[in-house]
């Protein structure tokens, strides 16, 4: 009963902390966007624009820096280590989960591409703790080491939950990214937790009328024919391992460039500083990039004609699908390597998966327009959907991202 109550509790902790995070996002986004567009003079509100995305970038290294060191980076390989039984002093505490989650939200803010899936995770896995050592009720399983672990293990599913709201593909994504070995009796602890957060989530995610926070929108496709576009979908699995790939090789040699090269080594506040700006200019400039994560997925997704055109910035090349897709590519590919490689709180899922699901939705736009007559039983969409899965499970080595898709 007691191991129930306290993977419950972490569940609705979780989520509430995950939704917590998500409305400061969208708040600081509006703040940003009221603030900016109040004037009317173009050139005032680039400099605003950019101003704002620097300062949150530079505000975003300085928490980690001033709060707790741990709070940078991802945290999904540390999780890995202390599940096979290594030990990093500090690295759950609360003082961390107060500093990842408010250098998280800065970041956002900022604009960064980056993810939160990796910092969620972690930031589970410190609730769990923080319940441990700060409880006396539940202090016996923190004495337990194999319980704690088992605990430790649901935290990170739980992680999984609170940014994509799929149970069942979060345990698994859970087991094939962090555990060396797992053993099949933990499934239950991690499924009880992980149904907690999905459920506290679903129940509070209509804040108030003019706020709803949802992770995905549901997106209906019509029955997909087995026929020839198999042929398709195929080649875009190769160009989805070919783009995880290279995305894998240009982050290695963003992050050895950063360390080795004598202007930019150790010189955290100028690297943030310049990504910030570089970020911001690049966002002000183009419709498509201004469009908040959760935005362009749904966009991306849909069984409807691609509409980007409702974010607030110039459109540009004249409306074409084609050329806008291939610009977003391009920058998503090139900023989130530079992004993910600051000192900051930041995740590489969510990123990648936003890249996967516009390469397939490219293709299926080119498959739409070269085979008209198939194209109509095929939704450019569904390529989307196929596409988000496969970059993101080129990328992490994961076949659970599939399950999170279909969930």
């Amino acid at each position: 009963l007691l191991q129930f109550v306290f993977l419950t509790l972490l569940g609705i902790l979780t989520a509430v902390l995950a939704l917590a995070i998500e409305l400061t996002i969208i708040n600081l986004g509006k703040l940003r966007h009221a603030v900016v567009f109040f004037f009317d003079f173009t050139p005032l509100q680039f400099l605003l624009w950019v101003a704002w995305g620097t300062l949150l970038a530079m505000g975003a290294t300085a928490v980690p820096k001033y709060i707790d060191e741990n709070a940078a980076g991802s945290g999904m390989p540390q999780m890995k280590s202390i599940l096979s039984g290594f030990v990093i002093n500090r690295y759950m505490s609360f003082k961390t989960l107060c500093s990842k989650s408010l250098g998280l939200s800065i970041a956002f803010g900022a604009g960064l591409s980056i993810g939160k899936e990796g910092p969620m995770v972690h930031l589970g896995a410190c609730v769990a703790n923080s319940l441990c050592s700060h409880f006396q009720i539940f202090r016996p399983f923190k004495n337990d080491q194999q319980m704690y672990f088992n605990m430790l293990g649901a935290a990170v599913a739980v992680g999984v939950v609170g940014t994509f709201g799929a149970p069942v593909g979060g345990v698994l994504f859970a087991i094939e990214v962090t555990a060396t070995y797992y053993m099949v009796s933990n499934l239950p602890f991690a499924l009880i937790s992980a149904v907690a957060c999905c459920l506290t989530f679903k129940a509070f995610h209509q804040v108030d009328s003019t706020v709803e926070v949802d992770l995905f929108e549901a997106t209906q496709f019509e029955q997909i024919q087995l026929d020839e576009t198999i042929f398709a979908y195929s080649l875009l699995g190769i160009m989805s391992g070919f783009v995880g790939g290279s995305f894998l090789l240009f982050v290695r040699k963003v992050a050895v460039f950063r360390r080795t090269d004598p202007r930019l080594k150790g010189k955290r506040y100028l690297n943030c500083f310049m990504t910030g700006m570089a970020t911001a200019i690049v966002t002000f400039q183009f419709d498509i990039l201004r469009c908040g994560g959760s935005d362009i997925i749904n966009a991306l997704f849909s069984h409807e004609q691609f509409d980007w055109q409702a974010c607030g910035g110039p459109h540009r090349f004249g409306g074409s699908v084609f050329l806008n897709l291939l610009l977003f590519l391009v920058y998503k590919i090139v900023f989130t390597a530079i992004a993910i490689t600051l000192p900051i709180p930041s995740g590489v899922f969510g990123p990648v998966f936003i890249i996967g699901a516009a390469l397939g939705r490219f293709t299926g736009e080119t498959f739409g327009m070269l085979f008209p007559s198939l194209a109509a039983k095929h939704a450019a969409g569904a390529f989307s959907v196929v596409g988000a899965a496969a970059v993101s499970a080129a990328v992490t080595r994961t076949v659970s991202t599939a399950v999170i898709v279909f969930e």
